[in-house]
């Protein structure tokens, strides 16, 4: 891998942060699978669909520290939503397959984003 996955999640999350769907859907691997508390979703059409209904809800996302190792990448950060108080505190553990996405596993208090779930995970 030409590029450390804690240096692939952090550019993951930039994109997220800059609301660039381009390479958020460049790094997205074709068979990626998402697990949070609130969905499951598994291949990029389905991953980058929820990716695109998410960047219309949040306002903020800051990365506080990424930790990498040979195929995986933690990332903990703090997103911010319109119409809920304070910042959601979050964490993902990333899995990359070929310098690439392959799975993203969210860590978060869903009972704070419960409001926001058909906004971003329904059809």
């Amino acid at each position: 891998m030409s590029q450390t996955t804690a240096s692939l999640a952090k550019a993951y999350y930039t994109a997220y942060h800059n609301k660039d769907l381009g390479t958020i859907e460049r790094l997205l691997h074709p068979n990626v699978q998402f697990v949070s508390p609130l969905a499951q979703l598994q291949g990029k059409a389905a991953v980058f669909e929820s990716v695109q209904r998410f960047l219309t809800v949040f306002t903020s996302l800051t990365v506080r520290e990424v930790f990498g190792s040979q195929d995986q990448a933690m990332v903990v950060y703090d997103t911010g939503f319109a119409g809920l108080e304070g910042m959601l505190p979050a964490s993902v553990l990333m899995t990359f397959k070929e310098g690439l996405v392959s799975r993203l596993e969210l860590f978060f208090d869903a009972r704070l984003l419960e409001p926001k779930r058909a906004q971003v995970f329904s059809s």
